[in-house]
């Protein structure tokens, strides 16, 4: 006997596999942690009928996570939220979790800005880069700190498995809004230096602060 089915797939693949565990009907809980959720919702719903209700997390970091920090996990909320939190605080027991409940719609959202958007980011510094034609050994050579930072964020993501990085770009369906902010705010900043403009370059700096999260 089991209590739970743990559930961990590529992104493209996870309505599949899904569909496979409702056809099966297991007897412990379903967990699934895609880091990407908008497409799996019929899958959820057939699983659901089938009898197996499941819960949907997704963890906010990676196995390089020091365990003796806050190990945040959202949890997004498909059914009786108080009910699907007390079983995950017991699959998760431990002393620095820090479960983050929100409804189900809200979670692409966010992880349109927190994964999307800094990811791309990444993906567009060294984009950019490559096309200035300029060797990596020279700007190593004489760089900031400002850009050995942003280079290291660069790499920290072109590391990873382009196909999963893919798949989190392609299958929310929120990246509209934030591809749309990027091109905005590009044209902003830039126009604003063509324009000679400094009292407007002044102001957009202002409110990309107010936007950022305290460290």
């Amino acid at each position: 006997a089991y209590d739970v089915v743990l559930l961990a797939a590529p992104l493209a693949a996870m309505p599949e596999v899904l569909a496979e565990v409702a056809a099966r009907r297991p007897r412990g809980r379903v967990v699934e942690i895609a880091s990407i959720k908008s497409h799996l919702r019929p899958a959820l719903e057939r699983l659901r009928e089938a009898g197996t209700p499941a819960i949907s997390l997704h963890p906010m970091f990676g196995p390089g996570k020091n365990p003796y920090e806050p190990l945040t996990v959202v949890h997004a909320v498909l059914g009786d939220e108080a009910e699907e939190r007390e079983l995950v605080t017991r699959l998760l027991a431990h002393p620095y979790l820090d479960l983050v409940s929100l409804p189900f719609e809200r979670h692409d959202r966010l992880m349109g800005w927190l994964l999307g958007l800094a990811h791309l980011t990444g993906m567009l510094f060294a984009d950019a880069l490559a096309r200035s034609g300029l060797h990596p050994a020279e700007l190593a050579r004489v760089a900031s700190t400002t850009f050995k930072r942003q280079a290291a964020t660069a790499a920290s993501v072109l590391g990873e498995d382009p196909d999963l990085y893919f798949a989190i770009q392609r299958l929310n369906p929120h990246r509209g809004e934030v591809y749309a902010a990027i091109t905005a705010a590009v044209g902003e900043l830039t126009g604003a230096v063509e324009r000679d403009d400094r009292e407007a370059f002044r102001e957009a700096l202002g409110r990309a602060a107010g936007a950022l999260p305290s460290a």
